[in-house]
């Protein structure tokens, strides 16, 4: 169990994010020891061993999938066991008419496929990547693409969705640095374009 202090946080909350520096108060610090308190504590009992279970199945599938030999072989299973792992996803019942969406949207299995090798193993800007992933594959957003990212390289990217920045407004974090305010970020601030 990870036991960090206030101390700790506050020194690894020098994190440059993109762009934008981000420094926490000492109000949203304390909230975060609470949180992750209780946290740990649900971890520990029945319910949060069988979350993080599903979890780390979710993980591996999607790393599998999103992995070189995974793409090389992707096709239209591969695309239904990427949206049935994606907590992005999981409230959709009609997975088969989505699936026909994306890989129409993208111009084909083969278009969708070359364009996910883009986004994950291209020497291009986060930006630049992910622009281009939004531009050519219709139908697939942010929550989406950030939660590909985070299951790819989890200490590179992580993932922004509605209940992310709920979160941190409930943490107190209003501002990412001078000029982020969280309440009107935008996907060109995430990336730092």
């Amino acid at each position: 169990m990870d036991r960090s202090t206030e101390k700790d946080i506050i020194v690894r909350a020098g994190l440059t994010t993109g762009a934008y520096q981000l420094s926490l108060p000492k109000n949203v610090v304390k909230a975060i020891l609470e949180i992750k308190k209780k946290y740990f504590e649900y971890r520990s009992g029945r319910e949060g061993e069988e979350f993080e279970r599903e979890r780390r199945k979710h993980e591996e599938e999607v790393k599998k999938i999103l992995s070189v030999e995974g793409l090389r072989n992707f096709d239209e299973t591969s695309l239904l066991t990427l949206a049935n792992n994606l907590y992005a996803f999981r409230w959709w019942t009609e997975k088969d008419w989505l699936l026909g969406y994306w890989i129409k949207g993208a111009g084909g299995i083969d278009k969708l496929r070359k364009n996910l090798e883009e986004l994950l193993y291209s020497d291009r800007s986060l930006a630049e990547r992910f622009n281009s992933f939004r531009k050519n594959v219709k139908g697939v957003g942010v929550a989406m693409i950030t939660e590909m990212l985070a299951y790819f390289d989890p200490k590179t990217y992580g993932v922004y969705n509605r209940k992310v920045k709920e979160a941190l407004l409930k943490l107190g974090i209003t501002q990412t640095g001078k000029s982020l305010d969280i309440n009107k970020i935008s996907i060109s601030k995430l990336t730092g374009e």
